[in-house]
């Protein structure tokens, strides 16, 4: 999960080792969850759609890149997160 100011995105991670084994996931009905919580009238959202790619793992540090459309249950909006990256410790 990343956080900022107590917003957050938290992408899908289940074990280190089933983690790893992939190297491209999709996001969306039936796949794995990502959840994104914004200080907007919103507040909850999720993946419809997306994909997240490892790119590099370095000892426990795997590093990639993801983007998504997520929704929500309240309203008919969109969002579109592009060029997102992450770096995160599997220790």
């Amino acid at each position: 999960m990343g956080e900022n100011n107590g917003e957050f995105i938290s992408l899908p991670y289940y074990d280190k080792r089933n983690f790893l084994a992939l190297k491209k996931r999709k996001f969306g009905d039936g796949h794995n969850n990502v959840d994104m919580s914004l200080h907007d009238d919103v507040l909850y959202w999720g993946a419809k759609s997306g994909e997240m790619e490892i790119t590099k793992v370095n000892d426990n540090w795997p590093e990639g890149t993801f983007s998504f459309i997520a929704a929500n249950s309240k309203s008919d909006k969109t969002m579109s997160i592009t060029n997102g990256v992450f770096s995160v410790s599997l220790e």
